[in-house]
């Protein structure tokens, strides 16, 4: 009850824009947000999501594909460019629309940790820290926003957090002595030390520009043709990933949206420290 009466004051403060009179800074009210969200039990809105280890065995026993939104994909819809992708108004349509999607071979993708956070602080970088006061709780709100709240979700923030070692052990069961179709960016691949695809039977690629990659959907479509749809795709794109992810699907493919996922899992092999902030802007940034 007294959570409930928490949120109601934070929703009433944002209302009335008592923190641009300095009655309390964005970051307090940003903070006081957050710790709602911490607690297990409190009345905060919360969409439904399959945790990210039940959204791989969900992969690992279907022949579903996944479309994911993460800040970038929100950022689009609401009409900002990213590092990846510049705004592009059909782009930022697909998008919203796939949120709303009701596809039965498709799993949407949102961010569980934005609503169930299991991260320690103490083990954050300075940049993520900064994220998760700053920016977090508007990204939490803007999602809120553009979903369906009756709707099943999926992780999107499959390989974060305490479980990842988990997670990534049981990703590789779902192409396992699969045959593979990478559309990916060559810089990425280049600088990959430990491969989470190479227990895959084979791979192909199909190589994309590390930015704006949604200006190729027609090469990129015209090429997975040439492949066939008994190949499992995977798609490393940015935005431009979820709605080809979601096409894809509608086209009789099963193409796996898995953002960062080659980096996440090498960046763990290696044993980089992501505490350090130099690191977490090196594993989400432009590939160069």
């Amino acid at each position: 009850m007294r959570i409930k009466f928490i949120q109601k004051i934070i929703d009433k403060i944002r209302g009335k824009k008592q923190i641009e009179d300095n009655f309390l800074s964005e970051d307090y009210i940003n903070i006081m947000e957050n710790i709602l969200y911490l607690i297990p039990n409190s009345q905060v809105t919360r969409p439904k999501i399959v945790s990210p280890l039940d959204t791989v065995k969900e992969l690992q026993n279907s022949s579903k594909s996944i479309a994911r939104f993460g800040d970038g994909e929100i950022m689009i819809i609401n009409k900002t460019d990213i590092p990846f992708q510049n705004y592009n108004h059909k782009l930022g349509q697909k998008l919203f629309s796939i949120l709303k999607n009701n596809q039965d071979n498709l799993l949407v993708g949102i961010n569980y940790h934005y609503f169930y956070q299991e991260y320690d602080p103490a083990k954050m970088s300075k940049f993520s820290k900064e994220f998760f006061v700053k920016s977090l709780p508007q990204f939490r709100r803007d999602l809120l926003n553009l979903i369906n709240l009756k709707s099943k979700y999926y992780s999107a923030d499959l390989y974060l957090g305490e479980y990842a070692q988990e997670i990534f052990m049981e990703s590789k069961k779902i192409w396992n002595n699969k045959e593979l179709v990478l559309i990916t960016c060559e810089n990425l691949i280049q600088n990959i030390k430990y491969d989470i695809f190479s227990n895959a039977k084979n791979i192909k690629y199909i190589f994309i520009p590390n930015k704006n990659c949604y200006s190729k959907t027609k090469y990129v479509y015209q090429e997975i043709e040439k492949y066939g749809k008994d190949k499992i795709y995977i798609l490393q794109a940015g935005p431009a990933a979820t709605v080809w992810a979601a096409e894809l699907a509608d086209m009789g493919y099963r193409a796996l949206d898995l953002g960062h996922l080659q980096k996440q899992y090498d960046f763990y092999k290696q044993g980089i420290d992501m505490s350090k902030s130099e690191n977490v802007i090196k594993m989400y940034g432009v590939d160069e």
